[in-house]
């Protein structure tokens, strides 16, 4: 298995000898550690990467997300008014 397989199968690599590390071998999915542990719900604040990653991501979908609102959503909602 390849570091890519690994990665994709969310399986732990392991060493040239096949052991796993004891670090590896806990669980790291659910609410505790998606969000830090303790049962809190507080957002993370974005790093200045993902926040150029949103504002670029955004700025490409924009013009399908106008698209829809001019040419789906005010036409339903024109028809509605009339009828």
């Amino acid at each position: 298995m390849s570091a890519s397989d690994a990665v994709a199968t969310g399986t732990p690599r392991t060493g040239s000898s096949g052991s796993v590390p004891a670090a590896d071998l806990t669980a790291r999915s659910g609410p505790r550690a998606q969000n830090g542990g303790g049962g809190r719900s507080a957002k993370r604040k974005l790093t200045g990467r993902e926040k150029r990653n949103l504002r670029l991501g955004l700025l490409f979908i924009s013009p399908w997300i106008i698209g829809v609102a001019v040419f789906v959503i005010y036409p339903l909602i024109y028809s509605f008014v009339i009828a």
